[in-house]
């Protein structure tokens, strides 16, 4: 009897100790304790993907603002840009403008000059005909009669003799430049003879001394529709124009100019002048170019070394 519960006390012994160490791995106590474990380790990780999300949008929002910083500054930098080329726009006309009007008048002035040199010494003796007071040209023209035919052909009437007498008193007055007192005398050379054209063209150049631009061209109009065959005049009437600001306009009255007396070589430089205005590089160097070449030529040597000092200027 004693054998046979011993006997039975081992089989359970055995039944136990096999239902302990050979139950399922697939039972629900275990399988709840490790989803318990992986759920912990999942809310960490979410938890920590949040937090790094998080970082990640405040980093956008800060490079948004960035972005929205340097556009607004690239704005501002291109209305200043805008602007700075704006003025520099404006300095370079007004440079232009001015060189103009420094070389414009000095490189007339030399033409005029080498021109005119000898008339110039007969131009003031026969001014001195004219009666210095303000006595009426009929009357000048009656006191003086034979000192003023003496002077001018046989055909040639009275009112246009003392009319060329006028013209040559301004003449002289613009030499010393008292250009107010030399359109008073072109003005009444002008009354004797409306047809005049040497005498619009002289009053024209007086008036462009004293800055009268528009009066000036309007006398140039003048002269031209009655000689239009001048080429000084339509020289002079490009300079108003040019130191109107307008040397688009001025080219073609150089154009004609040159035309007309092709060996002139001031007329090529003031052109040479107009077109660098106008931002034509190559072809202001080609007027200087040949400027330079008549000048040289011509054994100019004044005029030579101011065309030289243009064309430094323009390579610098």
């Amino acid at each position: 009897m004693l054998n046979g519960r011993v006997i039975l006390f081992g089989i359970l012994c055995v039944l136990f100790v096999a239902a302990a160490f050979g139950q399922d791995q697939s039972d629900p106590n275990i399988i709840t304790v490790t989803k318990q474990i992986d759920v912990a380790k999942l809310d960490e990780n979410v938890e920590e993907l949040n937090r790094n999300v998080k970082t990640l949008t405040d980093t956008l929002g800060k490079l948004n603002e960035n972005v929205e910083t340097l556009t607004k500054t690239v704005g501002d930098l291109e209305k200043t840009v805008t602007k700075l080329e704006e003025r520099t726009g404006i300095m370079l006309n007004l440079q232009y403008i001015i060189l103009a009007g420094i070389f414009g008048p000095l490189l007339y002035s030399i033409y005029q000059n080498n021109k005119n040199n000898a008339r110039g010494k007969a131009t003031s003796t026969q001014a001195a005909q004219v009666n210095e007071s303000d006595t009426a040209p009929t009357q000048v023209a009656q006191g003086n009669q034979s000192e003023i035919v003496s002077t001018n052909s046989p055909q040639v009437s009275e009112g246009e003799s003392v009319s060329k007498n006028y013209l040559d008193k301004g003449y002289a007055l613009s030499n010393q430049g008292d250009y107010e007192s030399a359109i008073s005398a072109y003005d009444k050379a002008i009354n004797l003879n409306p047809n005049f054209a040497i005498a619009y063209f002289k009053r024209g150049n007086a008036k462009r001394e004293i800055g009268q631009y528009f009066e000036a061209i309007s006398d140039y109009d003048t002269a031209i529709r009655l000689d239009p065959n001048n080429s000084e005049v339509y020289d002079s009437r490009g300079t108003a124009k040019t130191k109107l600001g307008h040397p688009e306009a001025a080219i073609p009255d150089y154009d004609e100019a040159i035309r007309l007396n092709p060996n002139e070589a001031t007329v090529y430089t003031i052109r040479g002048i107009a077109k660098e205005k106008l931002d034509r590089a190559d072809d202001a160097k080609r007027d200087y170019q040949a400027a330079l070449d008549l000048a040289e030529k011509a054994g100019d040597e004044k005029l030579e070394s101011e065309i030289k000092k243009i064309m430094k200027r323009l390579e610098d």
